[in-house]
């Protein structure tokens, strides 16, 4: 049953040769937005942001309302958080951060804007949250400049603009957030906002790979691997590979499998491939599921085991993985782990079908079911 893997709606790689069914994922750029695209890339998670906001706060008098700016900020953060004796009320402090917001306070802009964002003490209003975040991030704060990019990257509170989502990304990039430099390599790699310039992707990957964000460490795998914007060198590939891995990063995961099993940039090994493989595929990968599989209809560093072959083939076609939906088809009308049932067979080749597969149009044209 050994075939070359063909992917559908996944972004692939090739870090070696084909194991029958094991493509590796693609990188920044490369194929589908699913696997890489910066509106997915979590926010309010950069470290300094974080520091800037935890501001020391003293106790403030309630007899009267504060009419210092910073003040006002610490007073809605109380509220916010319900410290020091104040209940917590959302409303309360998205109305302080506004009022000290409309004074320049810079980090009351980018609270306010993001209550605007999400509808926290105030309704949801996304043109308010940009407006907030440009001023923040005018005045540099580097959070407000990472959200205001992802805002126009997704065109939310406006129209879509790749040139400005690259030049905020660029201004919080180089203030050192981790995320704004992954995401400008996307646009370095992407051409979003600016020419395609691999190298500048592999410098910004670095940059924020190093800072430790798995999917900016997973994608510098890529450019390793492939040559891309910098030297072939499969040992570093492995390296970030085995570091994205470690944080639990899916597709890291399986692509580590796949070394292990071509032993590029690290020692063959066929136990270590099949375990990598399968803690992406428990995390519910398509692709990690079809090639363990693969893997068990082998017995490729697991003992060989048609049923479990089956079992992951279903949990991966039933994502719509066109190759394992061939190989379901094999497996019924084969009877290899189930029992042999020509309609079922029938049922998963047309499914394959639709999605690319021409051997399995060739198996209905030959079973007289096209």
């Amino acid at each position: 049953m050994k075939k070359t893997l063909l992917t559908v709606a996944t972004v692939l790689l090739v870090v070696a040769a084909q194991t029958g069914h094991a493509k590796l994922p693609t990188a920044a750029g490369q194929g589908d937005a699913q696997r890489l695209s910066v509106p997915g890339v979590p926010r309010g998670t950069n470290a300094d942001a974080e520091k800037e906001s935890k501001v020391s706060v003293e106790r403030l008098p309630l007899a009267t309302e504060p009419k210092d700016a910073q003040a006002l900020f610490e007073l809605g953060l109380r509220y916010a958080n319900g410290d020091e004796g104040l209940a917590e009320n959302l409303a309360k402090a998205a109305e302080y951060y506004a009022k000290a917001a409309e004074q320049g306070h810079a980090l009351a802009q980018y609270h306010l804007a993001a209550c605007y964002a999400k509808g926290t003490g105030v309704a949801k209003d996304s043109a308010k949250a940009v407006e907030w975040l440009t001023k923040a991030a005018g005045q540099g704060v580097a959070e407000a400049q990472y959200n205001l990019a992802c805002h126009y990257t997704e065109g939310t509170g406006g129209d879509r603009d790749y040139a400005l989502a690259f030049g905020w990304h660029q201004k919080a990039a180089a203030q050192g957030h981790a995320l704004a430099q992954y995401s400008l390599a996307v646009c370095y790699a992407k051409g979003r906002g600016v020419a395609k310039d691999s190298a500048a992707a592999v410098e910004w990957l670095g940059k924020s790979a190093e800072q430790g964000v798995a999917w900016a460490q997973y994608d510098l795998a890529f450019h390793y691997a492939e040559g891309m914007g910098v030297a072939r060198d499969y040992v570093l590939a492995f390296e970030w590979y085995r570091k994205a891995a470690a944080q639990g990063h899916a597709f890291a995961q399986h692509n580590l499998g796949l070394c292990y099993s071509k032993g590029m940039g690290v020692e063959r090994n066929p136990v270590k491939a099949a375990e990598w493989i399968r803690e992406a595929a428990e995390q519910g990968d398509a692709l990690a599921q079809c090639t363990l599989g693969f893997y068990y209809s082998e017995g490729r560093g697991v003992e060989r085991d048609d049923a479990k072959a089956v079992e992951w083939w279903l949990k991966s076609a039933a994502q719509g993985n066109a190759l394992s939906q061939y190989d379901l088809g094999m497996c019924y009308e084969n009877g290899r782990g189930v029992p042999k049932d020509m309609e079922k067979s029938i049922e998963w080749y047309r499914k394959a079908a639709k999605g690319g597969i021409g051997a399995a149009q060739e198996r209905l044209k030959a079973l007289g079911a096209e």
